[in-house]
């Protein structure tokens, strides 16, 4: 809140969209952030009302249904959201990160298919980028993309996790690797737009393996820590590294791969 009104020079615009998300904080966001956190559930009825207040359009231009609002609108709308619950500013941010790259990079044809949607938060996007032996290493990506023999369409093959807005989401910006003939190996890479039928997790689960167990956990994070040499907490990034490709599709929940890494170095 102070961090707000140290903000000078907003127009009207501005902090009436302020005001209103200030207040969406305070009487839906923070009665219930600890208690759904706790359970560990979506807020589908926080979603709805940030629907309403367009805040999923907030940066997509007027043309295409949104506010048009600049840059710092969004940073201030962000940070008032955050401070109700950490994870709702998420959902916006990974969504906000779908439509800059269509802005930014998609055709005519696909801003005028997605953007409305996306504005009016019909359609809510996720970005696709981790895998089990990668995290943040862009250039360490396996997942490929092949084009048809009669240049019609591409054939994903791959694994990806920590998929942020993955199970409630109904498009899905994916990053692979496809063969550009570039030097560069950021310049072989592509990102498609992958529709899901619905925003439902029930039908990501219909395709996950059994969850790991605790058992093939401590597992694969005492063969990691073997491997590794590692000794201390300082070195919970390099095992992290090592044991989630040891875990590939045994659909291993982060958390408790953490949580165990932690347990088995101490921290």
């Amino acid at each position: 809140m102070a961090r707000l009104c140290e903000t000078d020079g907003l127009t009207d615009d501005q902090t009436e969209i302020l005001k209103a998300v200030r207040q969406f904080v305070e009487k839906e966001i923070l009665p219930v952030a600890t208690e759904l956190e706790h359970k560990d559930e979506y807020p589908t009825d926080i979603v709805e009302g940030l629907k309403e207040l367009v805040l999923f359009g907030l940066m997509i231009p007027e043309e295409y249904g949104g506010l048009g609002e600049s840059l710092l609108t969004y940073a201030l709308a962000v940070e008032e959201i955050a401070r109700g619950w950490m994870s709702v500013s998420g959902i916006i941010n990974t969504h906000f990160i779908v439509a800059y790259m269509l802005l930014q990079h998609g055709t005519e044809e696909q801003k005028q298919k997605y953007l409305p949607r996306m504005a009016a938060g019909e359609v809510r996007g996720a970005f696709s980028m981790s895998e089990p032996g990668c995290g943040s290493d862009v250039a360490a990506i396996k997942t490929k993309a092949v084009l048809s023999a009669d240049e019609k369409s591409y054939t994903i093959n791959g694994q990806k996790m920590w998929l942020t807005n993955g199970g409630s989401a109904n498009l899905v910006a994916v990053l692979v690797k496809t063969d550009e003939g570039a030097d560069s190996v950021y310049r072989n890479m592509t990102t498609f737009l992958v529709e899901k039928e619905t925003g439902d997790l029930e039908v990501l689960q219909e395709y996950l393996p059994p969850s790991a167990t605790p058992e093939e956990i401590a597992a694969a994070v005492a063969e990691a820590v073997a491997e590794t040499g590692a000794s201390s907490p300082k070195d919970m990034g390099k095992v992290m590294k090592a044991v989630m490709p040891k875990l590939a599709g045994k659909n291993a929940d982060g958390r408790a791969v953490n949580d165990a890494v932690r347990r088995t170095l101490g921290a």
